[in-house]
């Protein structure tokens, strides 16, 4: 079984936070300094899961402009659609690769910092000690993500960033409020903050199982053939390894699949966000409710037929 569980569980680091709520287990998860290691290599299952890699607490107007509903809402001419297909396609690697790099950097420094302790740490401290972590990885990613905004933005005109905006707020829902830095524009709470921090983990436990599900629906898991538990760390590292090789292989072979089934995902999953944040609603002061109504503007359906830009097929 501990084949199949790893398996599982690089599938589940492909997306969202990368593994944070698995390597919450502690370092013995994935054989301690595994985290780094996995990471370099998560490009391409990143690239895979495509529109289903959301992330509520972060900017995803680029996602957001690779679907042709949205394109259609903001009158986007020919030319926009060129220099915008242009930009998303050099920048869209370069941006997930300086996230990957962000939080391998913070989670890296974490483990050298508290590896040694983090075995006899009880489990309030050991998810204390993520969550410091993660909300460091929250803000360098923040700068990360508005700055490919920014660029994407000035190809638009101001009504059509200021249209943008709204739609990205609608499309995250009330748990984009999980930013800290929105928290603060807000007056959020500690109490607020902590049951809207919670709604997110549960979001996430839910993308996370999506994730698998579709993966595993175009990558059956491979037999049960390796005991990770009694592997040495070199003989795990090498595991490793072929794991994300053959995963790699897998998921040229399977693209399409993948591309297919994402979207799908991602409408599902943008239900579930919608369901998490009608309970953050009933969280806020209506001075708050009011602030968020003005954010998101007319409300926009997301449809889920649309179709979304193909950048592979881009000539660049």
């Amino acid at each position: 079984m501990r084949g199949r569980a790893f398996y599982t569980s690089l599938i589940c680091a492909a997306g969202l936070l990368f593994g944070t709520a698995a390597l919450a287990q502690g370092p013995g998860g994935f054989g301690g300094g595994a985290p780094g290691f996995m990471m370099q290599r998560m490009g391409g299952i990143m690239n895979a899961i495509g529109p289903v890699n959301i992330d509520p607490t972060q900017n995803t107007e680029a996602q957001l402009l690779l679907r042709d509903d949205v394109r259609r809402a903001l009158f986007l001419d020919g030319d926009q659609q060129v220099k915008l297909n242009n930009l998303l396609q050099s920048s869209t690697a370069a941006t997930n690769s300086a996230v990957m790099s962000a939080r391998q950097q913070t989670f890296r420094q974490m483990f050298q910092q508290n590896g040694q302790n983090m075995r006899s740490m009880s489990p309030e401290d050991r998810r204390a000690l993520f969550q410091q972590a993660q909300q460091k990885v929250q803000l360098a990613v923040s700068k990360i993500t508005d700055g490919q905004a920014k660029s994407l933005e000035a190809v638009l005109t101001p009504s059509q960033v200021a249209r943008l905006h709204q739609l990205d707020y609608q499309w995250r829902t009330q748990l984009a409020l999980a930013n800290p830095d929105l928290a603060k524009s807000f007056n959020l709470t500690p109490d607020q903050a902590t049951k809207i921090a919670q709604q997110l983990r549960d979001y996430q436990r839910d993308q996370m199982s999506a994730i698998r599900t579709m993966m595993q629906s175009v990558m059956p898991p491979p037999p049960n053939n390796a005991n990770i538990g009694s592997m040495t760390p070199q003989e795990r590292r090498q595991y490793f390894t072929q794991r994300m090789t053959q995963m790699a292989q897998d998921l040229q072979q399977h693209q399409a699949d993948i591309k297919a089934q994402s979207l799908k995902v991602a409408n599902t999953l943008f239900q579930k966000r919608v369901q998490y944040g009608k309970v953050i609603v009933a969280l806020l002061t209506p001075d708050q409710q009011k602030l968020w109504t003005g954010l998101v503007g007319t409300g926009f359906y997301f449809n889920p037929n649309t179709t979304v830009v193909d950048l592979s097929s881009q000539s660049g």
